[in-house]
């Protein structure tokens, strides 16, 4: 089933490299963080082992190959041969 479908794990922001407890709250967390995120694909012939992009020692800041949510996307619709700059 892997060898034609794309599994993407991935969300549009990352977490706080540091855990803090926030103002107002018991728990302490991590809150959203605009500056790196991570993203997982498997399957429809993306070669595994491959890690793409790098990020400081803590994960905070992206220090090579930086890539945004919008090149994602772009990418995915360019392999199902749509044009990453149609309108809908």
């Amino acid at each position: 089933m892997l060898d034609d479908t794309l599994v993407i794990v991935t969300g549009e922001f990352g977490r706080t490299p540091k855990i803090s407890t926030l103002a107002g709250q018991t728990l302490p967390g991590r809150d959203h963080w605009c500056e790196a995120f991570s993203s997982l694909f498997a399957g429809a012939g993306v070669q595994g082992g491959q890690v793409i992009g790098a990020t400081d020692a803590s994960g905070a800041y992206v220090t090579a190959d930086q890539f945004t949510a919008m090149d994602l996307g772009a990418t995915v619709y360019d392999s199902l041969g749509i044009r990453p700059d149609s309108e809908f």
